[in-house]
């Protein structure tokens, strides 16, 4: 019985259509679909605000001037406790318990940007404004806080009556003591009474023995014992003996600089 020989595929059965091709063709490997890259978003473009060249950097100083100046250059500054000391020493831009002003609210986000603009905006912040502080422990507080910023402070009012003859001494000492880094203050506006017997004379000392560290430091600075006596306003000087309240302020005012100024000479 005579074997049967089976014959050797075609190698190219199936390809040419003359043969089925019993032997197994593999099936050919799909091409991966090339994935289309995805549009690329847009970069924004940024203003290069911090590389004006001089004399364009000086717009810089006009945005800075425009977003911390207030609408009326009044900054009030309030002691409110501190949620995390438990002491009222936190200064506030308005107090809530104070009614509220209508004004372009300062964008002190700006000074958060980076250094170079903190840097460069903080003096306009302190500048341009007017701070005033509700009494004289408040000023104390707030210029020991933020004692890097002092020499920039350019007009202060303390808005309490201050009795010179009071518990009010310290805070005053203190306060004046700061001041005296200020190098570019222009007017420091206060309220001042005095309730003891005495004469206006005792007053000015009493007042000189608290305030004598700016007023020469601010001498020694301009070269004149007198010169802080063109910072000083005293807004309103009060007696309650010795000197006719029926007088007119102005004429008690009056007084009482003519003497601080003799007694600052000596």
């Amino acid at each position: 019985m005579s074997k049967r020989v089976r014959k050797p595929a075609q190698l190219d059965a199936g390809i040419d259509g003359s043969g089925a091709g019993d032997e197994y063709q593999p099936r050919p490997k799909r091409r991966k679909a090339t994935s289309t890259p995805k549009k690329s978003r847009k970069q924004k473009s940024h203003f290069p605000f911090l590389d004006l060249p001089v004399p364009l950097g000086e717009i810089r100083n006009m945005i800075y001037e425009h977003a911390l100046t207030a609408t009326d250059q009044q900054v009030d500054i309030h002691r409110v406790l501190d949620d995390f000391t438990g002491a009222r020493t936190k200064p506030v831009r308005q107090s809530k318990y104070a009614g509220k002003k209508k004004y372009k609210d300062i964008a002190h986000q700006l000074l958060r940007t980076n250094r170079q603009i903190h840097d460069e905006a903080t003096p306009m912040l302190y500048s341009q404004n007017t701070f005033n502080f509700f009494d004289a422990r408040g000023l104390a507080n707030f210029l020991g806080r933020y004692s890097l910023h002092v020499r920039d402070l350019s007009h202060v009012v303390i808005c309490e009556e201050l009795y010179l003859d009071r518990g009010t001494s310290q805070s005053l000492e203190m306060a004046f003591s700061l001041l005296a880094f200020a190098q570019n203050l222009q007017s420091l506006k206060l309220d001042l009474t005095w309730s003891k017997h005495g004469t206006v004379d005792d007053a000015a000392k009493s007042f000189y023995h608290m305030a004598r560290n700016w007023l020469q430091v601010v001498g020694m600075r301009k070269g004149d014992k007198r010169a802080a006596m063109d910072i000083l306003v005293v807004d309103r000087f009060r007696m309650w003996y010795g000197l006719s309240m029926s007088s007119k302020p102005q004429h008690r005012v009056a007084i009482f600089r003519e003497k601080l100024e003799k007694t600052i000479v000596g």
